[in-house]
């Protein structure tokens, strides 16, 4: 009476779509902005100055501490700026 669906039954397919809907739900809601971006920029910070703590890069701290101010401005907090120095 109702046709038969085929259910793939392999571990490796349903990792994938579980995989491709989470990343869909996720730019969704980052897109428009359901979740706090603040708290994303700022990890995103944490890993910069972990990178630039290893590297001592002079370009690298100047891209962080232009991150560093606008997180400052745009999330209403007290990050202090890195001395490229």
């Amino acid at each position: 009476m109702f046709p038969k669906i085929k259910i793939h039954k392999s571990p490796l397919v349903w990792i994938i779509v579980i995989v491709v809907i989470g990343s869909i739900t996720t730019i969704i809601a980052y897109k428009s902005e359901l979740v706090n971006t603040c708290t994303i920029r700022q990890l995103d910070i944490a890993a910069g100055v972990k990178n630039y703590d290893a590297s001592k890069n002079a370009e690298l701290c100047d891209s962080l501490n232009n991150k560093i101010y606008q997180f400052n401005t745009d999330c209403k907090s007290d990050l202090e700026e890195l001395d490229c120095g």
